[in-house]
């Protein structure tokens, strides 16, 4: 198995192209595949990666390679499924509900007690008592 017919176009129209990164950004390249798939299913595990920089408006440039053999990330990598990804993103979602929901408590006993006090002529609470 190797990368999609439109991956690879996708990555040779790359193959020469100048882009601005700045400082503390990066440009990731994407296989659209998972490195699982890539160590267990994909006759080449390795990527090498040519690259020149310079300092923005300077004229020396800076020639590097990294290469990629995902082989060697096995035996550390963390596999995170979807329902993984679904729970902590439920979780989040879950927090941010109660949240609101306790807001809304607040604001609900506020207006009945603000409601009651208008109702009783002013003698029941105090507005400060009742924002306490």
């Amino acid at each position: 198995m190797e990368l999609t017919k439109d991956v690879q176009e996708r990555l040779l129209k790359y193959k020469e192209t100048e882009n601005t990164i700045f400082p503390g950004k990066a440009w990731v390249i994407s296989l659209d595949v998972n490195v699982f798939d890539i160590i267990n299913e994909f006759m080449h595990t390795s990527i090498s990666v040519d690259f020149s920089y310079s300092r923005l408006n300077r004229k020396k440039l800076y020639q590097e390679t990294i290469k990629y053999d995902f082989e060697d990330y096995s035996g550390f990598l963390v596999y995170t499924s979807e329902m993984d990804e679904l729970k902590k993103s439920t979780d989040t979602l879950t927090k941010s509900i109660v949240s609101v929901t306790r807001s809304i408590e607040k604001v609900s006993v506020f207006k009945d007690d603000w409601e009651r006090y208008i109702a009783c002529g002013g003698y029941e609470k105090s507005k400060d008592e009742i924002l306490e």
